[in-house]
């Protein structure tokens, strides 16, 4: 991506931005206008002046809570964040499967956060 950007209409969230589907919609996004804040453990290498990193890890609640403040309000939250055990066979866990520990904990935060992630997506406006 370069690093001029045509000024962006929407504002997408989204998660896992600096590998894998979480990347590559980081960069479709831009390429179609929107602004995009990525959030993700690793730097994501995207040079794009309607691009804004937020490191944070998604299975640490509080360090998610003070980061999520510094997202004003979102059109689109893209939850791409994943994760991946390897380990010899017949050793891998149940819990380590797609609904392991680190989903099961950011489904419970978003259920408990939910409120403030719809505010996000409707720019604060009141529910009826």
């Amino acid at each position: 991506m370069n690093a001029s950007a045509p000024a962006a209409s929407k504002t997408a969230v989204v998660t896992g931005a600096s590998s894998g589907i979480g990347e590559a919609t980081v960069h479709r996004l831009l390429h179609d206008g929107w602004r995009v804040i990525g959030l993700s453990r690793r730097a994501p290498d995207v040079d794009n002046a309607a691009f804004t990193w937020i490191g944070v890890d998604l299975g640490d609640f509080t360090q998610l809570e003070q980061r999520a403040t510094a997202i004003d309000a979102a059109d689109a939250i893209v939850h791409a964040a994943g994760v991946q055990y390897s380990a010899p066979l017949g050793q891998l866990r149940v819990d380590h499967c797609l609904f392991g520990e680190p989903a099961r904990l950011f489904i419970l935060f978003l259920t408990h956060r939910s409120s403030r992630l719809l505010e996000l997506v409707r720019g604060h406006a009141q529910l009826d």
